[in-house]
């Protein structure tokens, strides 16, 4: 969640409810032709998930940068 400071909150989900999605910690961003491992990637812009073959632009907001998508859990 993003707050009126400009800092950023994470939500937690519990372990059954997390989904995969863009990754908040930085990391280098790379190209679609590099990311097509055939692994989840999550557009880089708008944080859009790809399963499988990661397309050139993102379908919806016509991103070219992806990142792995991660479905990490919390560790308390």
């Amino acid at each position: 969640m993003l707050e009126i400071s400009g800092e950023i909150s994470p939500l937690f989900f519990e372990d059954e409810e997390v989904i995969t999605g863009l990754p908040i910690f930085p990391s280098e961003a790379f190209s679609a032709e590099l990311a097509n491992k055939g692994l989840p990637h999550a557009c880089d812009t708008c944080g859009y998930v790809a399963d499988e073959k990661v397309p050139a632009k993102c379908t919806d907001c016509g991103g070219e940068t992806w990142k792995p998508a991660i479905r990490s859990k919390r560790i308390a």
